[in-house]
């Protein structure tokens, strides 16, 4: 009977329109064979660690992400953090729930920090609200807890500054301001990835700061990851 319902399920899901499916993935909805914006960060966040020497990683924002446990399998020791509590039990991972502009660390403590699509709430509808510099407060918290050299992988909404803001929560960074809140930080490498959709699928591709700067609906932003040290004299 429970295979029945399943696959009855799964046959009504299937036939669900892509805008939905994104939206429901987006929603935390679990069980649903969709792409969502995850498919091209996580992988960008292992890519550029993978090879590197292992440490402290703290994983900011991450409460529910699967990223955290991935990386741990990587060799890091990670510690996440975030403002919700998260039940995972695992070797070498520890939860907190903090501020994360002012975090618990000591400085110089951290050799990574990872924090994938949490900094354009800052300062928004969702996180001390109407702060416009919230988003700067926490970069210079993590240049505090970072080491000389050590890394931030980062990623966020790209294109045209506030395109979106009158639908959508959070902030849309433009190059400008990237360069802003990456003072302090040197660039190491970046990717754009613009949006893209056929029939019955949503997802992401590769693209250029051309693509990223073309206007969309406010649920197809481009995204930009960044992977940033920490100048080593700081």
């Amino acid at each position: 009977m429970w295979i029945l319902i399943e696959r009855l399920i799964r046959y009504f899901v299937s036939h669900l329109p892509w805008q939905i499916k994104y939206l429901c993935g987006k929603a935390g909805v679990g069980g649903m064979d969709i792409s969502i914006d995850r498919h091209f960060e996580y992988p960008f966040v292992i890519s550029r660690l993978k090879d590197r020497e292992k440490g402290t990683l703290v994983d900011i924002g991450g409460s529910g992400s699967l990223l955290s446990p991935m990386l741990v399998a990587l060799g890091y020791d990670v510690i996440g953090y975030d403002l919700q509590p998260w039940g995972l039990k695992f070797p070498r991972y520890e939860h907190r729930v903090g501020d994360a502009c002012h975090t618990q660390f000591a400085d110089s403590m951290v050799d990574v920090c990872v924090s994938i699509s949490c900094i354009e709430h800052l300062g928004g509808k969702r996180y001390d609200k109407n702060n416009p510099g919230t988003d700067r407060l926490f970069m210079e918290e993590v240049l505090r807890i970072l080491k000389p050299g050590g890394n931030l992988i980062i990623s966020m909404p790209y294109g045209i500054s506030g395109e979106s803001l009158s639908h959508y929560p959070d902030r849309v960074y433009d190059e400008k301001q990237v360069k802003k809140l990456t003072e302090g930080f040197i660039e190491l490498y970046r990717e754009i990835y613009v949006p893209s959709s056929d029939k019955d699928q949503f997802h992401y591709v590769v693209g250029s700061e051309e693509e990223a700067r073309i206007k969309r609906p406010w649920h197809r932003y481009s995204v930009i990851a960044l992977d940033l040290q920490k100048n080593k004299t700081r």
